[in-house]
């Protein structure tokens, strides 16, 4: 049996798992050109391996405004299929087999951010990580 490996990230003051298999790289040294009159968690675009990607913030979609800190941050790239975004991020984590972490887990009650692209709150080291469909987020996000 295949295990799911996680991608566990710091976003802002909360913590994301995303599946590994829909991450294409983790990028650091980009520029970012903005773009006028969008919305707010659109961050810009940048050109990475020969592609226009988009650049959003999870912290102002939901409306948690960005600390002051600079925006050249980690980019994570996210691709499936036709579909993919790069999303803004502070810190890797760590990468964790699903199977190993499942075990602590909270109510989807207890998640207390507004995405419904959360399908399942796991607790890692007392704190609670959330664990992002990516298929759910690009949905979600092509709402606005």
């Amino acid at each position: 049996m295949e295990k799911n490996k996680l991608l566990h990230i710091k976003i802002g003051k909360n913590e994301f798992l995303l599946d590994l298999n829909f991450v294409e790289k983790v990028d650091n040294s980009y520029e970012l050109f903005p773009i006028p009159f969008v919305d707010d968690h659109i961050k810009g675009l940048v050109y990475i391996m020969g592609e226009i990607w988009v650049v959003i913030s999870i912290e102002d979609f939901i409306g948690e405004k960005r600390v002051e800190r600079p925006l050249n941050n980690l980019i994570i790239l996210l691709r499936e299929e036709e579909n993919f975004i790069a999303l803004l991020c502070d810190e890797i984590k760590g990468i964790h087999e699903e199977q190993i972490i499942s075990k602590k887990t909270l109510e989807m009650g207890e998640k207390n951010l507004p995405l419904d692209s959360i399908t399942k709150v796991y607790v890692i080291d007392e704190a609670p990580v959330y664990k992002i469909d990516f298929k759910k987020l690009i949905r979600e996000l092509s709402r606005f």
